[in-house]
């Protein structure tokens, strides 16, 4: 093979790596788009347990069966609470609306993951006391 003919065969070789790589990482490209859903929804329930950092909510209670359908979300600093001057005035057994978005971050063809963030406590509907036994109606302030 002569000289001229290595120094053809070695520019196609190269040519061809570029157009490779560069359909490789076109295609690595468009793998890594993520695609994010967001979707405001709000549910209304007892609440079941509480803490400084996390709330959680039944929304659905089926007396026949005894199951109970629950929620539980992080309740960051930023999250408003409505009527109420922070989370350590609401207790289990009161019946709060609780407004959320469900957020969907997908990269096609790898992975789909879901989860909530708490945007906003609304008002207490309901406050349950458990030392009169009474449940009271309305928001309270």
């Amino acid at each position: 093979m002569s000289k001229e003919n290595k120094k053809r065969m070695v520019l196609i070789m190269a040519v061809g790596i570029f157009i490779i790589c560069g359909i490789c990482r076109a295609d690595g490209d468009e793998k890594s788009k993520r695609v994010v859903v967001r979707v405001a929804k709000e549910i209304q329930g007892e609440v079941a347990g509480i803490s400084k950092d996390s709330i959680a909510i039944i929304y659905n209670r089926n007396e026949a069966t005894g199951e109970e359908y629950e929620m539980s979300f992080p309740v960051a600093k930023e999250v408003d609470i409505v009527h109420k001057k922070s989370i350590n005035e609401i207790a289990v057994g009161d019946t709060v609306n609780v407004q959320y978005e469900e957020i969907l971050v997908s990269i096609p063809n790898i992975f789909a993951k879901q989860h909530r963030e708490l945007s906003i406590i609304v008002g207490f509907l309901i406050k349950h006391n458990d030392s009169k036994n009474e449940i009271c109606s309305g928001f309270f302030s």
